[in-house]
């Protein structure tokens, strides 16, 4: 599905707005014989104007963002089908702290791709700041059509506007198809991640 994007960004916490264009063919099959009928006839259905919203999350949008969490997830244990109290207290943390969000995407209000997004000081490069990207997810009917793409530029802009010299991310090795998203947008494999489970 292809996607025309316009994008506006605003100043933390103004949301940005991307609109976009999705063209859809549908084919539909004229009464009679295929003998007669050949060909499908296809209809070009065009919905203009459809608006992304992008912003922070807010405490209403949980259950919509763990839903997203749990069409992809790597984890050996399910996502709960509902906020908990260790989702909750997580949210209340970050939602307080100005260098930590949970941002949403959003179309005609309903939540159609989330990402968590950090801002880490550090000493090297002369004390600057780097982003960091986690649980990027679009929703499954909607992969493919820009939204990805929209998410993470946005993220790039915010990050510029703190002054960061980088924006991190580490992705499942798993995830092959994530991989060439993010090397289309100009991210590099520089890196080996490494984990210890506690």
């Amino acid at each position: 599905m292809g996607a025309r994007l316009e994008v506006r960004h605003g100043m933390l916490p103004i949301p940005g707005i991307i609109r976009f264009e999705h063209r859809i063919n549908l084919c539909a099959q004229k009464s009679g014989s295929k003998k007669n009928n050949p060909k499908p006839t296809v209809h070009t259905a065009i919905m203009t104007r459809n608006e992304l919203e992008i912003r922070p999350a807010q405490r209403a949008d949980l259950t919509a963002i763990l839903d997203l969490l749990a069409q992809d997830s790597m984890s050996e244990t399910p996502e709960p089908s509902g906020p908990r109290a260790g989702h909750l207290a997580a949210f209340e943390t970050m939602s307080a702290h100005p260098d930590h969000q949970i941002v949403v995407g959003t179309i005609e209000g309903r939540v159609v791709a989330t990402l968590q997004l950090s801002f880490i000081p550090g000493l090297s490069h002369d004390g600057r700041w780097r982003a960091q990207i986690e649980g990027v997810r679009v929703h499954r009917d909607l992969r493919g059509s820009g939204i990805g793409t929209a998410m993470i530029e946005w993220v790039i802009a915010r990050a510029r506007e703190r002054g960061c010299w980088r924006v991190e991310l580490t992705s499942n090795q798993a995830r092959e198809a994530a991989q060439r998203f993010y090397a289309r947008l100009g991210f590099r494999a520089t890196h080996v991640g490494m984990k210890l489970q506690l």
